[in-house]
């Protein structure tokens, strides 16, 4: 799967049950972040939202297909691909800070490898490896995760519109592209298995007032959320009842099939306060 960053930045993601890891330096390059530096900085915005670090940087990752990520088979390990036409890197965004689906391979808590380069026009390239790929997601105990901004969870937009071609979040729930949204925050579930379902999704302030339309664009082990515009300031918290896929087990010819496993995320998060508005004082003509 191809997604678009207008005017160009792409994400391509395949599943890889074998890992390989190998640790290589960033090369030497006299403008833009990336490697290490990049490495840091989306360390450092996991942290802010409780997801676990990327541990090792392996530059074969993205140099290997930089900037055709379609066009290069995947190194061993690798499991996903983005790409943006800039590299503007810093503490509190990134090229991918309107298009969540990009950034739902970059802050994919089970990801701990991974590279980035970037291209002599300034184009962003970052792949990244999950080992144990499957243990995680079918383990018996449920674990969540959930980004909500480079900053952390006290810094949730209003509002904003998702950017990223073929498909965004809105759209994947009817909604036109140009659909302006609240804050599309990542959510991931593991130990449920693979395509999950959000049973009940219930968004409300603190004082306990329901946001009311509030959907989520699902993924392979989670999704996206998809609200309306938030007010300023407020705090909220958002409760959702995942249901993974039946299990099935087989015993010499015969199948036997499990009830799905059930389980409630809770992520509390908050907006900031509206900018104080600018007055401007009249001068006096004399």
């Amino acid at each position: 799967m191809t997604r678009l960053l207008a005017p160009g930045a792409r994400v391509f993601a395949v599943a890889s049950l074998a890992s390989v890891l190998m640790a290589g330096a960033p090369p030497a390059r006299g403008a833009g972040l990336e490697g290490a530096g990049v490495i840091a900085l989306v360390n450092k915005q996991r942290a802010a939202n409780g997801i676990p670090p990327i541990t090792t940087i392996d530059q074969q990752y993205a140099s290997s297909w930089c900037p055709h990520e379609t066009e290069a088979p995947f190194t061993q390990g690798e499991t996903g691909r983005v790409s943006a036409p800039d590299d503007a890197w810093s503490a509190n965004s990134t090229p991918y800070t309107t298009a969540p689906l990009h950034q739902y391979i970059i802050y994919d808590p089970l990801a701990t490898v991974a590279g980035d380069v970037n291209t002599a026009d300034g184009t962003d390239c970052m792949g990244v490896g999950v080992p144990e790929l499957l243990a995680p997601i079918t383990d018996a105990t449920p674990t969540f995760y959930a980004f909500v901004n480079e900053r952390g969870p006290h810094y949730a937009r209003t509002s904003e519109v998702a950017r990223e071609l073929p498909t965004t979040p809105q759209q994947q729930l009817g909604e036109p592209a140009s659909e302006r949204t609240g804050p599309q925050i990542l959510l991931y579930a593991f130990g449920l298995g693979f395509n999950l379902q959000a049973t009940t999704v219930t968004l409300t302030t603190y004082s306990g007032t329901t946001v009311p339309g509030t959907k989520v664009a699902l993924e392979a082990y989670g999704g996206v959320l998809v609200p309306p515009p938030l007010k300023a300031g407020t705090s909220y918290v958002l409760q959702i009842a995942w249901t993974g896929e039946p299990e099935h087990s087989l015993e010499g010819f015969e199948v036997t099939t499990a009830p799905p496993k059930t389980a409630t995320q809770t992520v509390h998060f908050a907006t900031p306060p509206a900018p104080a508005p600018v007055h401007h004082r009249r001068r006096r003509h004399r």
